[in-house]
């Protein structure tokens, strides 16, 4: 079948990548791929679509207004608070995103990060290439302590497709599990405990990770009071959201000892300053927002965006 609609990519470096097919698209005969880096333009650029594909584009009121032949917005992201989901409805906007895309790679990425600050393969491995190795007078050779998971504790705050998945991947590693979720969770496995009080986990778990949406209610929850919670040889984690975490808050507890170390994928502002305060702590391990970015995901978000695009037309 062959689609005739009028279709913008706007953000299109997620698309364009050699490693990455375009299959799916060949059955849309009137697509464009338009780098829009302001999103108030994004009328001028596609002023006629009927459908555009973003990923982290504003989309206001005002813009849609001035996008009469607009029927459909593709959000190439499992996030939707970009784009303003009440006017949308109102003028008959489709707006969809793709869950779940992701789910495995976040998961993998969260006990990369974890397996970094505990074992820190990367730190062992120069210690071959420098020579340090072969000038030790012992056999075995380790630049700082190696911990193991087995019997650590992590806490969960969130209980999404990515957080089960890590739950699962954790409890493999002989970890228990802790988790502060609004409603019940459903689990047959009795290393995962779900906890009635956030308090109750910060103060108990050696690991906490961030698995929960942006919005008013959540913003900036990782403050002050949250990691002094927390005890002093516990690690958090965020590859959720950056506007979850107060910045300059957890830069206090790192650097105070309040807690032993940090890993985000994520920050609030993206790509972030150079020299951002936290990029220059050693116990602060940041990645460029690449979580969810394995070729997999990469492949399996496009996919479904077009599968999408299709099923709504069709």
């Amino acid at each position: 079948m062959v689609f005739s609609q009028k279709i913008y990519v706007l953000e299109p470096s997620t698309f364009k990548q050699p490693e990455l097919n375009l299959n799916a698209y060949k059955a849309f005969e009137n697509i464009e791929y338009v780098s829009v880096k302001d999103s108030n333009k994004i009328p001028d650029f596609a002023g006629d679509a009927e459908v555009i594909i973003l990923n982290k584009l504003k989309i206001t009121k005002s813009i849609l207004e001035r996008m009469p032949k607009l029927k459909y917005i593709g959000i190439t992201a499992t996030g939707m608070d970009n784009v303003d989901i009440e006017a949308a409805n109102k003028m008959q906007i489709h707006v969809q995103n793709v869950k779940g895309y992701s789910t495995y790679s976040v998961a993998q990425h969260v006990i990369a990060l974890i397996l970094k600050v505990n074992t820190n393969i990367t730190l062992h491995c120069e210690a071959v290439r420098d020579g340090s190795w072969s000038k030790h007078d012992y056999f075995s050779l380790w630049k700082q302590g190696i911990i193991e998971l087995k019997d650590k504790k992590i806490g969960l705050i969130g209980f999404g497709d990515i957080a089960q998945r890590l739950a699962k991947i954790a409890v493999a590693f002989g970890m228990k599990v802790f988790v502060f979720n609004r409603s019940k969770i459903k689990t047959n496995n009795a290393e995962i405990i779900q906890l009635d009080f956030i308090d109750k986990l910060l103060q108990e778990s050696d690991f906490v990770s961030l698995h929960i949406p942006m919005a008013s209610n959540t913003a900036l929850m990782a403050d002050e009071v949250f990691y002094s919670k927390m005890k002093t040889s516990a690690v958090f984690i965020n590859t959720a959201r950056g506007g979850l975490v107060d910045e300059k808050a957890l830069f206090n507890a790192l650097t105070t000892g309040q807690i032993k170390a940090a890993c985000l994928d994520v920050l609030q502002e993206e790509p972030p300053p150079i020299n951002h305060p936290l990029s220059q702590l050693e116990n602060c391990i940041i990645t460029p927002h690449i979580a969810w970015a394995s070729i997999e995901a990469r492949q399996r978000l496009l996919d479904e965006t077009a599968s999408h695009i299709k099923g709504f037309f069709s």
